[in-house]
């Protein structure tokens, strides 16, 4: 009789992972909120890496419980019972240091912009903790399934050191679940742009891009984004496999979207305005072009009042998104950067 984590681990296929191939497999997951980029992170992770006994750290709580049923053992020539797979925490400053602790496994994280702007050394040098990140991933031999609202809210160092990019949408969105009148949450598409040719032999440019279709209830139910935690049980069918996972909110994502909700759309609004207009320009630290705006302009027409300049989430919140603390002035004020990258993701 074979076990239930070897049942599905053979029935239920890897995504994205290729078995014969090193870990250290970068994969960015990118849409807006409801998108399906959390679930498809978290189906990712379980399938790629934990079903095959990798452990997984996060800054999310993942537990995912696998559960077989008597009835069905018996028909397909399965153990009954059920085991769980969970995530444990990441320590962001140990990892960035290399700790062993994280070597061969598989590392998660939700909103990895916001994540990254609260670790040490990045609120002065975020492109550092880049550059850390991306050199521990290689080094660790350990794989890395991280997402965002945008590619353009991640520094440029881990861009270009990524081998896939998975843009989520609900089908629900889709034009053909408009015809249908398809519930959101329910299925997801995943159309995967291989930066390397890890994924199937091709980069994107030559025709090597694959498409994924997700269903939403098995990973997550119809996920409303604004609960803290949803539990989900997936029933196979009435001889019960059944799926249930619990995926908790980042604690810093809580924080940036309990006070910061919308901003990242101010920004890329704000950012393509000033292109326009002909703002002044600079070279930033890391050589990306920043638009130039004295503060005393840039918080009010971010819609930042002023009684909450002095909160500290607030920069983190800015890092998070690229925005760059420059030289104060003497009339004032002080200078701030804005990535032009952003303006041209709305223009």
């Amino acid at each position: 009789m074979e076990s239930p984590r070897h049942y599905f681990s053979r029935v239920l296929p890897c995504l994205l992972r290729k078995h014969r191939l090193n870990l250290d497999t970068i994969t960015l997951f990118v849409g807006d909120r409801g998108s399906g980029k959390s679930i498809g992170s978290v189906a990712t992770a379980i399938l790629d890496y934990g079903l095959e006994g990798y452990p997984i750290w996060s800054n999310m709580e993942i537990k995912t419980t696998f559960t077989i049923g008597e009835e069905f053992g018996s028909e397909h020539g399965v153990n009954p019972g059920s085991f769980t797979i969970e995530s444990m925490p990441v320590d962001k400053d140990r990892f960035l240091d290399g700790d062993p602790e994280y070597q061969g496994g598989c590392i998660v994280i939700e909103e990895i912009n916001i994540w990254l702007a609260d670790a040490r050394r990045a609120m002065s040098n975020q492109n550092l903790a880049a550059s850390d990140l991306v050199q521990m991933i290689r080094k660790l031999k350990t794989a890395l399934i991280a997402n965002c609202i945008h590619e353009m809210f991640v520094d440029n160092r881990i861009r270009d050191a990524i081998d896939n990019y998975v843009v989520c949408e609900d089908k629900a969105l889709l034009p053909e679940g408009h015809i249908t009148n398809a519930k959101q949450g329910e299925a997801f598409q995943l159309k995967v742009w291989p930066q390397t040719r890890k994924l199937n032999g091709w980069r994107h440019w030559e025709g090597g891009i694959e498409i994924i279709n997700l269903p939403g209830k098995m990973w997550w139910g119809a996920y409303d984004t604004n609960q803290r935690q949803e539990r989900i049980k997936y029933q196979a069918n009435k001889a019960s496999m059944d799926v249930e996972t619990m995926i908790g909110e980042a604690p810093e994502v809580k924080e940036f979207r309990g006070k910061w909700a919308g901003i990242e759309n101010r920004l890329m609004n704000l950012s393509a305005e000033l292109g326009r207009n002909g703002h002044k320009t600079v070279e930033g630290p890391d050589g990306q072009e920043l638009i130039v705006i004295n503060s005393k302009e840039f918080y009010p027409l971010m819609g930042i009042p002023d009684d909450v300049l002095s909160d500290p989430s607030l920069d983190r919140a800015l890092t998070a998104l690229g925005v760059v603390k420059m030289a104060r002035l003497s009339s004032g004020g002080r200078k701030i950067g804005i990535p032009v990258e952003l303006g041209l993701v709305t223009s």
